[in-house]
């Protein structure tokens, strides 16, 4: 039961705790939303706070001061047909500089000057504020345009330089108000129908003009494209008559250099062949001499040899072999005659004679 107490009293002063800091938060703060620009006013005494107070939670209690709030984001006035909002404002009646009539479609874009929002407060503007901002812009506007041609308005560099102009304008008028102008936009205008009539048929005109100056262009272009063939058809032709004459002069000292070529190689070889003829019979004749050499030198080494002791006896060999005797008769009752069992005496008889041919042979 005591537990009971504790948690039903500790819930009830949680709640009282909740309550009473809602309630500080609903009465004792104020909201700014993003965007939005607080100006804060005491009720009793201090006036205006010369102080822009940005988007989040700002005290002020209610009833102590008074919480102004200005939109503090980029706004467009626009000037065009149909119109909305306060925004909004009808195409702008003015008349160009060759007097005629149109509607201008144009754009102003603005917004509260940073750190200006308690001066509009303090000069009373934040209920009509959008309201001005749109009568004075469309005075200056309305000014500036009467100083434009009908045809500026085709032209876009033109309308550039006017929005340039228009800024500083725009700037200075609206400056009274604490707002900043961030641009300003020329985007048509509407002219009467008979201008418009006189409009289409000064376009045609011109288009007229403009497709004539093509065809001559074209006919001039035309003329220059043959005009340069032409002259590209003989430079053609004098630089193929060039590089033809070029190529025979080449041709010619080509066939004159081969020619030369071939001269001094048929002299080489000429000179070659009498130089190897006349070294083959100088080989030839040295090999002539020196093999009569060897035969003589062959000749006088093999006299030498039979005349030795050796080639007697070689040369009674082959005198033997050679010999074709069919019986020989000794007479033994000569005194000189061998007998046939001394074989000294008879091989010294048939040596003996050998020698003695051997010796008649030799020189």
């Amino acid at each position: 039961m005591h537990a009971l107490k504790t948690l039903f009293r500790f819930v009830s002063a949680s709640t009282l705790v909740a309550l009473a800091w809602l309630a500080l938060l609903g009465f004792g703060f104020a909201r700014v939303e993003p965007g939005w620009i607080g100006v804060r006013q005491g009720n009793f005494g201090g006036g205006i706070t010369a102080r822009d107070h940005p988007a989040g939670l700002h005290f002020a209690p209610r009833g102590l001061y008074t919480w102004h709030e200005l939109d503090g984001r980029v706004q467009l006035l626009r000037f065009g047909p149909q119109p909305q909002g306060e925004h909004e404002r009808v195409a702008l009646d003015f008349r160009t500089r060759d007097n005629t009539t149109a509607k201008a479609e144009c754009v102003v874009g603005w917004r509260v000057r940073p750190g200006a929002g308690h001066a509009i407060v303090s000069a009373g503007l934040e209920r009509n504020l959008p309201q001005r901002v749109a009568a004075l812009a469309e005075d200056v506007l309305r000014r500036e345009l009467g100083l434009l041609r009908a045809d500026d308005w085709f032209q876009p560099q033109r309308l550039e330089q006017q929005e340039q102009h228009l800024l500083p304008l725009l700037a200075e008028s609206l400056g009274s108000l604490h707002v900043e102008v961030l641009g300003v936009w020329l985007l048509d205008a509407v002219f009467s129908a008979e201008y418009e009539r006189k409009l289409q048929e000064r376009q045609v005109a011109w288009q007229r003009e403009l497709l004539k100056e093509s065809a001559q262009r074209a006919e001039k272009a035309r003329a220059e494209a043959q005009e340069v063939a032409k002259d590209t058809e003989i430079a053609e032709s004098e630089l193929r008559a060039a590089a033809t004459r070029k190529g025979k002069e080449q041709l010619a000292a080509l066939e004159h250099e081969l020619a030369e070529i071939a001269a001094r190689a048929e002299a080489h070889e000429k000179q070659a062949k009498a130089t190897a003829e006349l070294d083959y019979q100088r080989s030839i004749a040295q090999a002539t001499l020196e093999l009569e050499e060897a035969k003589a030198l062959a000749s006088r080494l093999r006299m030498e040899v039979l005349g030795g002791a050796g080639g007697n006896a070689w040369l009674a060999r082959q005198a033997a072999q050679n010999l074709k005797v069919k019986s020989v008769t000794l007479d033994s009752r000569a005194p000189g005659s061998p007998s046939l069992i001394d074989l000294d005496a008879f091989v010294g008889l048939l040596l003996g004679a050998a020698s003695k041919s051997a010796q008649a042979l030799s020189p």
